[in-house]
C-alpha cells in the first residue's frame, strides 16, 4: 500500500541535525489531576485522540536530499513513565511514533521529538486527550460539546510573547499530515495564484464558501514579492491599510539587497545571485557582536536533564509585572538574567546575556496545522560594569530605600516539594528566609534592576513581532531553503550546514524562554486538573511557562547539576511577596541512590 508522505517544514530540519545526547529535542506537557490516573480510561481516550490527528501518526524517514514524514498504521500505547523526563525519542534506525503517552499518579504526560510539532499543536492534542479521559472518568459531569478548549494565549499578559490558537477545534481533522504553514503563507507564489487564508486550513464549509467570496481576483493582487504597488497589498496580518508603507522598489529584497531594480540590470542576475547567496552563508550565523555570557555547569551523568518547577499564584506574579509596566514573558526574563548574575558573581568581561523565545505565528497567519508553525526572537541586555555600578551607587546615596524594606518585611518562604515522576523528588534544598539581610532585594542603583531590564528587553521584543518583520525574515529563510544549489546537497552534508547555523546560533545565547500561555478546558476537565505543566529538553538553561485555574507554572531545564540560578530566581520571587513551591527531579548518582535506599 502507497503511504502518504511530506517533508518536513522549514523549523523541523534544525532539530534533526541539532539534537544531541544532552538536548534531544523533546518537549514535555503534562495536566495534573485531582486523582489518580486510571491507565485503562487514559488508552481509550488516546485511541480517540490519535484517530483526530493524522499527522501524529506519521513516522521519520531519511531520504538522500531530505527528511520525511510517512503515514503509518502504528497505534501508541500508554505507558508508566520509567524514563526520566524529555529522554530521546526519535532513532534513526527504528520505525516508530515521534510521541510518547505516560501516566504517572496523578499526571498524565505527552512527550514529543519537536520535528513533529510544537507547543500549542502539543497542546490540541493534549486538551483533547485530557478531555476524553475526564468526559470517562465522570460521565455524570458532561460538558458542553462545544466548550472551548485550551486557549493558550486567550489572557492577552500571559501571552503577548509567545501567541496563542483556539485549541477548542483540535478536535477536526483537519490537522493533517499535508499542512505546512510556512509554505503556504511564506513561499513564492505565481501571480495568478491566490494568497493563504484560514479556509485552507480548515474543513469548515462556511469558511471556505466566505474567503471564495471575499478572495480579490488574480488581476488585482500584487505577486509575493511585493513588486506591484504596495498601498493595494494587504499587509501580513490581513489589515487592508497598508498605505503608509514605502514603495516596493524603495524596499529592500529577501536577500537584503536595497535595490532591487537595479540589481536586476545586472549581467546574468538569477545564477550569480544564487551564488552569491550561498556564499554568504556565514552571515546567517548570527554570530553575536557583544561577548555573550554563556551559563557554565557540570553535565549530568547520564546527560538526562535537569528539571525543577516552581508553582506560584498567576495573580501575584502579573501584579508584579504591571507595576514595572513590563509584559510577563520579560518580566520574567529580566528576572532570569537577574538570577543568573546573582549566581555567578562575576560575570567578568562578557557582561551581555542573551535569550531566545518563541513566537506562535498562528496569531498572526491563522494556521489549525498542528506542525511546527513558530518564529524565534533574540533580545539581550548589557550589564553595568562594577565601576559603572560604583559611580551610580555613589551618586545615588541620598535616594530612600523604603520601598525595598517594606517589600523584604513582608516576604514569605519558597516551600520545597517532590514532584510527580519515578525520579522527581531531591533532597531538601530550602530557601532561606527572604527577611534576613544576606538575602534583601539589593539596592537598585544603576540601570540594571529587574524593571528597567524587563522594559528594556520588552522595547528591543515589540518591533521583532509584528507581522510584517516576521513575514519579512521568513521569506528569506523560506527562499534560501528553496534555491536549486541546496537542494541538491545530500541530507548528510545539510545536516552539517545546519548543525553549523545552529552552533553559531548558540554562542549567541545564555538562556531560553517559552511562554504557552493561559490554559482553559473544557468540561469536565477544567474542574478536575489541578495545573497543567510544560518543559523542554536543554541545550542551555531554559524556563518554560504555563497557566491554569489561576497557578502559574515556571519549569527550568538544564544539561547541568547545579541549581544556583533556579535558587537565586526564587529569591527574587519571594523576597517580592510570592509564595513559591518548588519540586525537583534527581539526576546526580547520590541523589537516585536516596531513592532506591
Amino acid at each position: 500500500m502507497r503511504r502518504n508522505w511530506v517533508r518536513l517544514d522549514n523549523a523541523s530540519n534544525i532539530f534533526l541535525a541539532a539534537r544531541s545526547d544532552s538536548d534531544p529535542k523533546v518537549f514535555r506537557i503534562s495536566a495534573e489531576m485531582d486523582h489518580d490516573v486510571d491507565p485503562a480510561l487514559l488508552q481509550e481516550a488516546l485511541d480517540a485522540t490519535y484517530d483526530r490527528y493524522p499527522l501524529y501518526h506519521a513516522v521519520l524517514r531519511r531520504g538522500v536530499f531530505w527528511y520525511y514524514l510517512q503515514d503509518s498504521d502504528l497505534r501508541p500505547r500508554v505507558t508508566g513513565e520509567v524514563q526520566y523526563t524529555c529522554a530521546p525519542i526519535y532513532q534513526a534506525d527504528r520505525r516508530t511514533l515521534l510521541f510518547r503517552v505516560m501516566h504517572h499518579r496523578q499526571r498524565i504526560i505527552l512527550e514529543i521529538f519537536h520535528a513533529l510539532s510544537d507547543g500549542t499543536g502539543a497542546l490540541w492534542f493534549l486538551t483533547d486527550l485530557v478531555t476524553g479521559y475526564a468526559r470517562l472518568a465522570y460521565p455524570d459531569e458532561q460538558g458542553s460539546a462545544d466548550a472551548p478548549g485550551a486557549q493558550p494565549g486567550s489572557t492577552a499578559e500571559l501571552d503577548e510573547q509567545s501567541g496563542g490558537s483556539q485549541a477548542g477545534e483540535s478536535a477536526e481533522p483537519a490537522h493533517g499530515l499535508v499542512a505546512d504553514s510556512f509554505a503556504h503563507y511564506f513561499r513564492r507564489r505565481r501571480r495568478d495564484e491566490a494568497p493563504a487564508t484560514e479556509s485552507d486550513f480548515s474543513d469548515d464549509p462556511a469558511t471556505k464558501k466566505q474567503d471564495a467570496a471575499e478572495r480579490p481576483a488574480a488581476t488585482e493582487r500584487p505577486d509575493v514579492a511585493g513588486k506591484p504597488d504596495a498601498a493595494e497589498q494587504p499587509d501580513a496580518a490581513g489589515k487592508a491599510d497598508a498605505a503608509e508603507r514605502p514603495d516596493a522598489t524603495e524596499q529592500p529584497d529577501a536577500a537584503g539587497n536595497p535595490d532591487a531594480t537595479e540589481r536586476r540590470a545586472g549581467p546574468a542576475p538569477g545564477v550569480r545571485r544564487r551564488i552569491g547567496r550561498v556564499l554568504r552563508l556565514p552571515e546567517k550565523l548570527h554570530l553575536p557582536e557583544k561577548k555573550v555570557y554563556r551559563v557554565p555547569g557540570t553535565r549530568t551523568p547520564d546527560n538526562r536533564t535537569r528539571a525543577v518547577e516552581l508553582t506560584m499564584p498567576a495573580k501575584d506574579i502579573l501584579d508584579l509585572a504591571r507595576a514595572e509596566g513590563v509584559p510577563l514573558t520579560m518580566f520574567l526574563t529580566a528576572l532570569f538574567f537577574e538570577a543568573i548574575r546573582l549566581s555567578a558573581g562575576d560575570l567578568g568581561t562578557a557582561r551581555t546575556l542573551s535569550a531566545s523565545a518563541p513566537v506562535n505565528l498562528r496569531q498572526f497567519f491563522p494556521s489549525t496545522s498542528p506542525r511546527n508553525f513558530f518564529a524565534t526572537v533574540r533580545v539581550d541586555h548589557t550589564y553595568e560594569s562594577e565601576d559603572e555600578v560604583r559611580r551610580g551607587s555613589e551618586s545615588a546615596d541620598s535616594i530612600p530605600r523604603d520601598r525595598d524594606r517594606d517589600r523584604n518585611r513582608a516576604s514569605p518562604t519558597a516551600t520545597n516539594t517532590t514532584a510527580a515522576g519515578p525520579d522527581h523528588s531531591i533532597p531538601d534544598h530550602s530557601i532561606p528566609d527572604r527577611t534576613s539581610p544576606d538575602h534583601a532585594i539589593p539596592d537598585h542603583t544603576s540601570t540594571d534592576d529587574v524593571g528597567t531590564i524587563g522594559r528594556q528587553l520588552n522595547a528591543q521584543f515589540g518591533p521583532k513581532v509584528t507581522p510584517e518583520a516576521l513575514e519579512k525574515t521568513l521569506r528569506r529563510f523560506i527562499r534560501l531553503e528553496g534555491m536549486l544549489i541546496l537542494r541538491v546537497i545530500p541530507r548528510p552534508l545539510k545536516d552539517v550546514i545546519l548543525k553549523l547555523i545552529n552552533w553559531g546560533n548558540n554562542r549567541g545565547l545564555s538562556i531560553a524562554v517559552s511562554n504557552l500561555g493561559r490554559v482553559s478546558l473544557p468540561e469536565p476537565a477544567e474542574s478536575h486538573v489541578r495545573r497543567m505543566l510544560f518543559h523542554v529538553s536543554a541545550a542551555r538553561p531554559q524556563i518554560c511557562v504555563m497557566s491554569h485555574a489561576g497557578t502559574l507554572a515556571v519549569s527550568f531545564t538544564s544539561p547541568f547539576v547545579e541549581t544556583d540560578h533556579i535558587t537565586q530566581f526564587a529569591r527574587l520571587l519571594t523576597a517580592r511577596g510570592v509564595a513559591v513551591t518548588v519540586a525537583a527531579a534527581r539526576v546526580t548518582e547520590g541523589e537516585l541512590a536516596e531513592v532506591s535506599a
